[in-house]
């Protein structure tokens, strides 16, 4: 029981891992939380005004809706107003190179050179907003670092990504 106690009492450093839009979440945690040691972006969204542009907004609120199709599955999924009001109650607030920039925390962005959905210039840009991230590029990899949905096996990109996170992760514990 003493054991359970101190453990229980005790907050253990926390390394956050993010894909895609979820950098946003991923970065916004991190800079409200004590226990982020550290940060991981997989293909990692780095600016939300030019994704979101206020002709595409207004286009969205006219609709009551936007469409966004997967490019690798070719669903269409379909988002609403809801998620329009938090984007821009948060844009400012939410801006991932305003969010990396006053981290303090190491912050790795492992990023495709293939990337057709979030460009690397994105990474580029996050890192140079930061004085603690660094990129590494995975040369002639995409979006999903090559998987698919539904999983179908490991690919020698996702492999890379992993190896490299996981070397991440290990260096920098505290």
């Amino acid at each position: 029981e003493e054991t359970k106690a101190g453990v229980e009492g005790m907050k253990q450093p926390a390394a956050i891992l993010a894909h895609s839009r979820g950098a946003v979440s991923a970065l916004a945690a991190a800079s409200r939380r004590s226990d982020v040691s550290q940060v991981v972006l997989w293909a990692g969204v780095g600016q939300l005004d030019d994704r979101y542009p206020p002709d595409v907004r207004a286009s969205w609120r006219a609709r009551g809706s936007m469409e966004v199709v997967n490019s690798r599955t070719g669903q269409v999924l379909e988002i609403g107003l809801d998620a329009l009001d938090d984007l821009e109650a948060n844009i400012v607030r939410l801006d991932p190179q305003r969010l990396v920039a006053a981290l303090r925390v190491p912050i790795l962005l492992i990023h495709g050179t293939e990337d057709l959905s979030v460009p690397v210039t994105e990474a580029e840009a996050v890192v140079r907003a930061s004085t603690t991230a660094r990129l590494v590029q995975v040369e002639g990899a995409g979006h999903t670092f090559g998987a698919v949905h539904p999983f179908k096996g490991t690919t020698p990109a996702l492999e890379k990504a992993l190896e490299l996170t996981i070397d991440f992760i290990r260096r920098n514990l505290t």
